[in-house]
């Protein structure tokens, strides 16, 4: 605004200057004449000194939000991804564990391999206490460990795996100690040739048997499936009689070829 904008209102009727902008403010200082006007540069002065105040304070509370806003995102984030040295002890001990029981599963899905009855038949203890002690790992880790109990409740997933990994840890329980466990005794120990007939059933595929056979149990093993070609497959019977060959401990045995009648 020019200095005879200014001019040209009384003293009487002096321009509001509260309704004034920053730049408006700093424009009328420079060029009003504050001998004839010192009320209303006077009043210019104080109004630019409240705009500018207004205008600081409003910046350090924009910085303020700002850096709560830093502040906060650090908080959500910074459990994300806790380090392996970071981790509870508890917490890395029950990781391990599910981890040997996860391979285990692997392993398992991959071998012609019966166990013996008997092991499998006195092996409910077994499983129940193996079940019980990855639970407790389970629920302890996750009470100790903070960053990964935040991590686990960042999502729908994790909240699932807090209620839902006890029992899974019962099926991979019983598949290690019904499965794994004495396929690995029986590599350690001594075995001998042996020849078993099982009667089978054609059942369904599954990824990692697509031509599949469920054998039947027999007195002395307990059998699981039979995975075959695609020519074997189709030519067979719905059902028969499978002759096995292969060797055979006091653990269980390990199908090495077969033959069906």
């Amino acid at each position: 605004m020019s200095g005879s904008t200014a001019n040209t209102h009384s003293a009487s009727e002096g321009p509001d200057y509260k309704n004034y902008s920053q730049e408006e403010l700093e424009d009328v200082l420079q060029h009003i004449d504050k001998r004839h006007f010192p009320e209303r540069y006077a009043a210019a002065q104080e109004a630019l000194a409240s705009k500018k105040a207004a205008s600081t304070t409003g910046e350090e509370q924009q910085t303020g939000i700002n850096e709560h806003k830093q502040n906060s995102n650090k908080a959500s984030h910074q459990f994300d991804k806790p380090k392996w040295s970071e981790r509870h002890a508890i917490a890395r001990c029950s990781d391990i564990l599910l981890i040997v029981l996860f391979l285990g599963l692997m392993s398992s899905l991959f071998g012609e391999f019966s166990a013996a009855k008997a092991w499998v038949d006195s092996s409910a203890w077994a499983i129940c206490i193996l079940s019980l002690v990855v639970g407790w790992l389970w629920f302890v880790s996750i009470s100790v460990d903070e960053p990964f109990r935040a991590k686990l409740n960042e999502d729908v997933r994790g909240k699932i795996a807090i209620v839902t990994m006890p029992f899974l840890g019962i099926i991979l329980s019983w598949n290690m100690v019904d499965n794994v466990l004495p396929y690995a005794l029986h590599a350690l120990s001594t075995s001998s040739a042996s020849e078993h007939n099982v009667t089978y059933s054609k059942g369904s595929a599954s990824k990692h048997c697509q031509y599949k056979l469920l054998l039947k149990d027999t007195e002395t093993h307990s059998h699981d499936r039979l995975c075959v070609t695609q020519g074997v497959y189709n030519r067979l019977p719905q059902k028969g009689t499978a002759v096995l060959k292969g060797q055979e401990s006091t653990f269980g045995f390990t199908i090495e070829s077969y033959q069906f009648r």
